[in-house]
């Protein structure tokens, strides 16, 4: 554990500005805001109460930060403008990317116009500032007497809306080490605000210098594939001027679809005259944008998100058809009836769900304080309340106006969320969880068919799909009219990559106690057949292994091992398809973005950096969308090659399409194997799990034989398609 020591705080009200040098260099990235907010080095938020979160980066700030046209800046000509919302409460969040810090004495400095208060924290010091009439210059001292990381810096508003907020000249310097000092910064934006863009859309690169001194030199840049191979690479002539931003836009001739890696340094003399600047890139399949939901009710691709404009935004565009509202949040029982007969309803963020062709389904759950415990005045929820109301009239209010008042916009309403689990449904010493769950059940079912006869209700939401069979044996299908369960592609003991097949879902040989086959039989025995949803599938929980070159390792954690992003990508379609031939209905992705902190940013993170950056999972998950969403499912096989050395198992899923016989194969092995399988069409196309059409001769391909088809298969799925 870091030991870390403030020593000293300081405020300075500037009436000129005028930049102090420092002989140490600057530790951060981009503290400036010359060079745009796009080259891993901050990110922004803000929002209101209301459950719509303002997306600042959309708003203001991309691809780079306000230039300065009215008002000097303290430091070049761009500062970081936030202008929040006019509403109540509205909140401003900015952080660094994270920095791990040796054992020093540290300086932070930055320079903040604002109006309204806000407050500076790194390293577990902070320093509240106040609002005044033009630049303030901060500073914030502090001791780290044992190494420690990841550490970012944080400014963190909250103020009533309209109030405005100016930023620049960050620093973090030390004088106790030789920190390298490099004459030159570089940074990088692309042409898509969030670095995820359609493959027939223009893919424009802006490379961005600035340097403290006149310097001449070259900037190297490479584009690499999610496998590491080269996609483009070039060197650009560059004259640097002192405080001048150079930037040139170089247009990329990236055909396919998938994951990419940008990287740029300034070269000058042969030698770095710069910290190498990353980006990544998502290059998605083509497809048409909806505006309804008139269509996609019968989707099985599905996710949880929060409801910000452009997380909407890439979910479209990645093929989501359906979302859990777990979260978003605002169909609970807290943001629903946060006071006693306080009703809040939420029309606009069902609108922004529907107009990109989202169904919901919402979640009844979580209960104020104040209906657990009458009386208590604490501001209500979220996490967790895990009783049950003490009235169970305002239990039945509250449902009763809840789905009356979204119907129909909302059909489908799960009920709780996993209760067999002590932190969300609390028990006392002679109760079971299914019997007092099933309480819960048998009323909200009632008063839902009451109110709207059409309206479906979702029982289960339980951790495993083991706990659904025991529901269902115990007579809780007749209160429901789809059963859910959640599954996780990891186990805390266990191999950290396990996906739905590996884990027994799709047959019982392993005992494991969680298979489709038991729940289904149990339906069967009590006469209560329902559609089975998994409304959380976990993908990932471990840490992810780190996206950039230039990024701190992950603090190790041997409870929670690494996966590569090859690992977490993998596992999308995986989890997918097992589900889907196992016999679930829809699978929801848990969770498409979480924004908690920047101080945690690889854990469930599967799809977006903590920056808003593209994993590769978000180009897998459009590949399979796109290629799958006019499927039907046939059947699924599994063999074995015992003639191999390590014996790698295959796993055949079949599908029937439009255009014809599609399989997806993978194996349980890192290491690619031969695959001979036969072909029925009069012609075979195969793609990667990244949509790209794999060629004749490769490693990872296809080479066609006569009738037959030889694939290099490993975990990573690939598709084949027998064209009639």
């Amino acid at each position: 554990m870091s030991i870390i020591k403030l020593w000293g705080i300081s405020l300075l009200l500037l009436c000129s500005i005028q930049m102090v040098s420092s002989n140490a260099p600057n530790i951060l990235r981009n503290g400036s805001f010359e060079l745009g907010l796009q080259n891993w080095s901050w990110t922004t938020r803000g929002g209101g109460p209301d459950g719509y979160v303002d997306d600042v980066r959309l708003k203001s700030l991309d691809p780079r930060p306000q230039i300065v046209t009215t008002q000097q800046a303290p430091d070049g000509n761009r500062v970081l403008l936030y202008e929040p919302p006019t509403t109540p409460d509205s909140a401003f969040y900015l952080s660094s990317r994270p920095y791990e810090l040796r054992p020093a004495a540290y300086t932070l400095t930055a320079y903040l116009d604002v109006a309204g208060n806000v407050t500076v924290q790194i390293a577990g010091s902070q320093l509240e500032v106040t609002s005044a009439d033009g630049w303030q210059k901060v500073e914030l001292h502090f001791e780290v007497d044992e190494a420690t990381g990841p550490v970012a810096v944080l400014v963190l508003g909250s103020e009533a809306g309209g109030k405005r907020y100016l930023m620049d000249s960050f620093s973090l310097t030390t004088e106790d080490y030789d920190y390298p000092d490099y004459p030159a910064e570089v940074g990088l934006a692309s042409s898509a605000a969030d670095q995820v863009l359609f493959r027939s859309e223009d893919k424009a690169l802006i490379i961005r210098a600035l340097a403290r001194q006149a310097s001449s030199g070259q900037l190297h840049y490479r584009v690499e594939d999610a496998w590491g191979q080269k996609v483009a690479a070039g060197k650009l002539s560059a004259e640097l001027k002192p405080g001048q931003v150079y930037e040139h836009t170089l247009g990329l001739a990236i055909n396919h679809t998938g994951h990419y890696r940008v990287l740029a340094q300034f070269i000058a003399d042969e030698e770095p005259a710069s910290l190498p600047s990353e980006l990544l890139l998502a290059v998605i399949p083509d497809r048409q944008l909806l505006d309804s939901v008139s269509t996609g009710a019968d989707s099985r691709f599905g996710c949880l998100m929060e409801d910000r404009p452009h997380l909407i935004s890439l979910a479209r565009a990645i093929g989501v058809r359906w979302v859990f509202c777990n979260p978003p949040l605002f169909t609970k029982w807290f943001c629903a009836e946060p006071r006693s007969g306080q009703w809040e309803t939420f029309d606009r963020q069902i609108k922004m769900y529907h107009n990109a062709g989202i169904h919901l389904c919402g979640n009844l759950a979580d209960p104020p304080f104040w209906a657990t415990n009458p009386g208590d005045t604490r501001a209500s929820g979220p996490w967790p309340n895990n009783r049950f109301p003490a009235n169970w009239t305002d239990w039945d209010n509250y449902v009763r106006t809840t789905v009356s008042h979204y119907y129909p916009d909302i059909i489908y309403w799960a009920l709780w969320n996993e209760p067999d689990h002590p932190a969300f449904l609390a028990l006392d010493e002679d109760e079971e969880w299914v019997d007092k769950y099933q309480v819960l059940l048998q009323r909200t079912y009632s008063v839902i068919k009451q109110v709207e006869a059409d309206s479906k209700l979702v029982g289960g939401t339980v951790t495993n799909p083991g706990s659904l069979t025991r529901l269902m044996m115990a007579g809780a299908g007749r209160y429901m009219d789809v059963g859910s369960f959640h599954l996780s592609s990891w186990t805390p003991q266990s191999y950290t990559r396990h996906t739905a097949e590996e884990r027994g879902l799709l047959h019982d040989a392993d005992q494991s106690g969680i298979s489709m086959q038991r729940l289904q039989m149990a339906m069967k025995n009590a006469n209560t057949i329902v559609p089975v949803w998994d409304t959380e599938m976990h993908c990932t929980q471990a840490n992810i292994e780190r996206e950039f070159v230039t990024q701190p390792d992950p603090p190790y954690d041997p409870q929670k091992p690494v996966m590569s992003r090859l690992d977490a990508a993998a596992a999308i379609p995986r989890m997918f398809i097992s589900e889907w031939a196992a016999g679930v209905e829809k699978s929801f992705y848990w969770l498409l973005a979480d924004f908690r902190s920047s101080l945690e940013p690889r854990a469930d993170k599967t799809m977006l950096e903590w920056d808003r950056s593209p994993g590769a999972a978000v180009v897998t998950y459009a590949v399979l969308t796109k290629l799958l969403g006019d499927a039907r499912f046939v059947k699924w096989e599994q063999t074995q090659d015992t003639l191999s050395f390590d014996k790698p198992t295959f796993w055949t899923f079949h599908f029937e399409k439009p255009t014809g016989r599609m399989r997806v194969i993978w194996s349980d092995q890192d290491v690619a194997h031969q695959l001979t399988l036969p072909v029925e069409g009069n012609s075979i196309m195969t793609w990667d799990m990244f949509g790209v059409e794999l060629p004749a001769v490769s490693s990872k391909s296809g080479i066609e034989l006569e009738n037959t088809v030889q694939l290099a298969v490993d975990r990573c799925p690939v598709y084949l398609l027998d064209n009639p």
